[in-house]
């Protein structure tokens, strides 16, 4: 979970709770995160296909006035259908592969690739929203919205900065 603590130049002066996030890929005892190039993603596509591969994402929630930290790692199973090289390359040419972990993003195109899923598709995306929820509810967070913009971290009034650019939460009104 330590690689999901966000870096102290992260962290906006005042504010108290903050969360940082990180996903991989996990298969046969090998960590695939972001491919150094479309070489290297072709490559990762290529060993996950037709295959059953994990994707962890360990969260780190603080609030530092309380003296609090909670931890937590998800788990979605996804299963790729059997990839051939004409599959790969069409996938590569549509979507941007580089920042993501397993050189892969479901929810761009994940049809392609996926067969099928075992647990929380955000989890997969990059943000386990449901266990996240259920994590705030139990250090008194609630009424929170997930959204996917650019930027912007609001939690009950509370600037937050995170770890991902295309997710913010957002306190109901």
């Amino acid at each position: 979970v330590s690689v999901a603590m966000p870096k102290p130049e992260v962290i906006r002066a005042g504010t108290d709770e903050w969360f940082g996030e990180y996903t991989i890929v996990w298969f046969n005892g090998r960590i695939y995160g972001k491919p150094r190039d479309l070489d290297e993603a072709y490559e990762f596509l290529q060993i996950l296909s037709g295959k059953v591969h994990k994707v962890l994402t360990a969260v780190c929630l603080v609030n530092r006035s309380l003296a609090q930290q909670q931890e937590f790692v998800a788990q979605s199973l996804v299963r790729f259908r059997q990839l051939d090289d004409a599959d790969i390359k069409r996938y590569l040419q549509l979507v941007p592969v580089l920042d993501k972990a397993g050189a892969y993003g479901i929810q761009e195109h994940g049809e392609m690739l996926v067969e099928s899923i075992e647990g929380e598709l955000e989890n997969i995306i990059g943000l386990p929203v449901g266990e996240l929820t259920r994590l705030f509810c139990k250090v008194g967070i609630s009424d929170i919205k997930v959204c996917f913009k650019n930027h912007v971290y609001c939690l009950n009034h509370r600037f937050l900065l995170l770890t991902r650019q295309f997710f913010y939460l957002e306190a109901e009104s």
